[in-house]
């Protein structure tokens, strides 16, 4: 699963037959997967307490229990059977795959995934299909919310980074403010599907690899110490994080209000906040806030 060895390699290097191969890698993605519950599951009240605690203190964001994202699982061919034609799996990037959205933890571990469309379909139409959006109140108390890019809808439960006004450059005043912060905290997001990438043996291999993902970030200082990963990774850290670190609300919605609250929140309990901060607070116009 994660070489992308074919079967018959795989079983020619353990003296097997490819039956065989194929036969134990079905049982092995079983085995993993009914572990599920146990190690891919939502956090608890208190454990959202911590990351929330993490949060606030590593980035000066109050009230996140961690941060959402899609991305595509690319697919060696087209689905064999899909109900609306292999057309469908068919991205804009010229290649089938499978669009997985997740939520991480200030761990980068995996802690809601969801799946089923296709990588034509966009972050936005499956967030609404999720159960994060549909019974947001089985997972969010009053306040918590996850962090989104901004290719996410804004809702009260999932806050996504600001969008460009047409005719801008970039954005500016307080959402290049919010926008900065939220993408230095989002490179857990980054990081844990930097980590990872017949239709029902592929979502088990997703279930599986996320499954996996969680076990190595709980247990790699069991096998391996800090000077051999660092020897390992290399600097990919360090780039990853500086390419990352480049990179009147009444009349609006309840959504976009929250939204509104959490910047001047962090300006709150931000010990430097930018230049001009002040004239954000004192009012912003409705008709240049970006949804």
């Amino acid at each position: 699963m994660a070489h992308g060895h074919a079967l018959d390699s795989i079983a020619s290097r353990f003296g097997i037959s490819k039956g065989s191969a194929s036969l134990f890698f079905d049982r092995s993605l079983r085995a993993i997967t009914r572990q599920q519950d146990q190690h891919l599951s939502w956090p608890t009240v208190a454990r959202r307490q911590q990351i929330k605690d993490f949060v606030r203190e590593q980035f000066g964001i109050p009230h996140c229990i961690g941060f959402i994202d899609g991305t595509h699982i690319n697919l060696a061919r087209a689905p064999a059977r899909p109900e609306k034609g292999a057309a469908a799996f068919h991205s804009r990037k010229e290649r089938y795959g499978m669009l997985l959205l997740a939520a991480v933890d200030e761990r980068k571990r995996f802690t809601f995934i969801h799946y089923g469309y296709s990588a034509r379909s966009s972050d936005m139409r499956a967030q609404q299909a999720s159960r994060l959006h549909t019974d947001s109140h089985n997972f969010f108390n009053e306040d918590e919310y996850l962090l989104a890019d901004s290719g996410f809808l804004c809702t009260t439960n999932i806050i996504p980074m600001y969008r460009k006004n047409v005719g801008e450059e970039d954005v500016t005043g307080h959402r290049r403010y919010f926008n900065k912060k939220g993408a230095k905290a989002q490179v857990c997001n980054e990081h844990a599907f930097g980590t990872d990438r017949d239709d029902q043996r592929v979502i088990l291999m997703i279930i599986a690899a996320c499954i996996l993902h969680n076990l190595c970030i709980s247990t790699w200082q069991d096998h391996i110490t800090q000077e051999e990963l660092q020897e390992v990774m290399g600097d990919e850290y360090a780039e990853r994080k500086r390419q990352i670190d480049l990179a009147g609300d009444k009349d609006l919605d309840e959504q976009y209000r929250r939204r509104e609250r959490l910047w001047k929140d962090m300006l709150s309990i931000d010990p430097h906040p930018p230049k001009g901060y002040k004239r954000w607070i004192r009012g912003v116009s409705p008709l240049h806030l970006t949804v």
